[in-house]
């Protein structure tokens, strides 16, 4: 397992940043939306709560989805009476060690979390910058921008696929793990805080809601 968090988007995950994304639209263009932007809390504080809301439901999709592979496999061994673990089979079928699927495991999940939030708040700026030149009150221009939104994700994260990884000699793997993904992980987080201090900027002075 040379090269830890290669993105695995599924159909449950996918559905869940599509709706989160579009809960977001909603808010910017539906009366019972757009009043929780009158609330007297900062627009930069309402975008990172619901980023964070978005990607506890993402983990908690992934997390159901990766219970119930573990449920199926358990039933799987007591059929068969292997004397095996869900993770020793894992570690034999992909021809790895324990340590390794456990590097892979936490490395993984630190970037997923980094790249949704990047995405979210990509998605988040594209919407408020829609809404700044068409106005909140658009109507029929929501397939639109949800097809620029997935054409720059989708242009996003070939960006990020396609930066260098960094060569690390720390003994421990999920530390080399880690290091090996450093520029990908700035990458993200740039994109993350500059698209939520747009996003933040945008609802404050340029939109009205």
């Amino acid at each position: 397992m040379s090269d830890y968090g290669c993105p695995k988007i599924g159909i449950t995950n996918f559905s869940v940043w599509i709706h989160g994304v579009t809960g977001f639209y909603r808010d910017l263009t539906e009366k019972t939306g757009y009043m929780l932007f009158l609330i007297p809390v900062s627009p930069y504080r309402i975008a990172i709560a619901k980023m964070l809301v978005a990607v506890c439901q993402l983990l908690l999709a992934a997390g159901l989805t990766g219970l119930m592979f573990a449920i199926d496999v358990k039933i799987l061994f007591h059929k068969y009476e292997t004397p095996m673990t869900i993770l020793e089979w894992i570690a034999s079928f992909l021809g790895v060690t324990m340590s390794e699927i456990w590097a892979a495991f936490f490395v993984t999940v630190l970037t997923s979390m980094l790249s949704t939030m990047a995405l979210y708040a990509i998605a988040y700026q594209i919407m408020t910058v829609w809404a700044a030149v068409f106005g909140t009150r658009s109507s029929g221009k929501g397939i639109g921008v949800l097809l620029v939104i997935l054409a720059l994700a989708v242009f996003f994260t070939v960006i990020a696929l396609s930066l260098p990884n960094l060569t690390s000699t720390a003994v421990n793997q999920v530390v080399r793990g880690f290091v090996r993904k450093i520029p990908r992980y700035l990458f993200y987080l740039v994109g993350t805080v500059g698209c939520t201090f747009g996003t933040g900027y945008l609802l404050n002075n340029k939109i009205s809601l």
